[in-house]
């Protein structure tokens, strides 16, 4: 039976536990596809969520926090910046950011999410698990959270190369990677607590390749050479929102002993999950999008021929 919207009217604690046990209910709708990312010699390949998870067909609203739970439960990690960046270039259909006036309401996310959608509708539509740009800001990770105490850092709604400041009234800057632009520049000026109607949640999965072999990400982000391509930063010192305790892992049967140890200074990650089920087009093939790390795309909406064999 489909899930039904039922959110409390207002954020807080209420709403908070109610996505997460939709979460363990299965009620989430999260969809996986590939990105293929090549420098230097180097190919990493990821999973990333093309368009923002969803409660009966509505983007959800999260903070820092949830979504870091979140992860937990799906087996996956929060956007870098410069895998945000990669994700909007590897884009199938392209939408404006819709502002409004600040709020973390229930009414909002749900009409943040139907103005998306009626741009969608106008752009001409997105074929079944092509990537979403743009979709609301991101919460991501980033060694420079070390450097903001009790913060959480949100980063992202873009607009295209070109685009003038302000656009609507509203300042825009460019991004960490790319020639595109957003409106907010990697900031901590939130508390892990703090949401609103454009903090909506997109993740990468940990199961990935890096060079053709199996990986898992958590690896890749911590490589001093590997890292390079999904990190404008260097290797990831930070791998979950600092602060937030170990949610669930995806596997329920595992015990708090099981988990990994990182070399950063989140002390503890759940064993890499099991890929997940890719999405693909109607005819059965998987999706995906190739790009050059920092480059323009090369292959948006290209077949990937690892996914084939995966």
């Amino acid at each position: 039976m489909p899930a039904t919207f039922d959110l409390p009217a207002q954020s807080g604690t209420a709403r908070d536990q109610a996505i997460l046990t939709h979460a363990t209910s299965g009620d989430l709708e999260i969809a996986w596809v590939p990105l293929v990312v090549m420098a230097s010699g180097h190919t990493v390949e990821i999973l990333v969520t093309p368009d923002a998870v969803k409660l009966a067909s509505v983007r959800i609203n999260v903070s820092a926090t949830v979504q870091q739970q979140l992860a937990d439960y799906f087996g996956a990690l929060l956007f870098t910046p410069k895998v945000a960046d990669l994700h909007y270039l590897a884009r199938a259909a392209t939408i404006p950011p819709q502002p409004m006036p600040i709020t973390s309401s229930t009414a909002a996310m749900q009409q943040e999410s139907q103005k998306m959608d009626s741009a969608l509708a106008a752009a001409g539509g997105i074929e079944s698990g092509g990537i979403l740009g743009t979709v609301g800001k991101h919460w991501v990770i980033d060694s420079a959270l070390t450097q903001h105490s009790d913060k959480a850092e949100n980063y992202g709604w873009y607009m295209p190369a070109g685009t003038k400041s302000p656009w609507n009234g509203v300042a825009i800057y460019p991004s960490v990677t790319t020639k595109a632009l957003v409106i907010q520049q990697p900031s901590w000026a939130h508390d892990p607590s703090h949401v609103d109607y454009s903090q909506q949640a997109c993740f990468m999965h940990r199961s990935c390749k890096a060079d053709g072999q199996p990986a898992d990400l958590a690896n890749v982000l911590q490589d001093p050479t590997l890292s390079a391509l999904l990190s404008h930063n260097g290797p990831l010192t930070v791998l979950r929102q600092p602060g937030v305790a170990l949610f669930s892992c995806p596997s329920p049967t595992l015990s708090q002993s099981s988990l990994v140890e990182t070399r950063t200074s989140n002390s503890g990650l759940c064993p890499m999950p099991p890929a997940p089920a890719i999405a693909t087009t109607s005819s059965g093939v998987g999706l995906g999008a190739a790009v050059a790390a920092g480059a323009a795309i090369v292959g948006a909406g290209a077949t990937v021929a690892w996914l084939l064999t995966r």
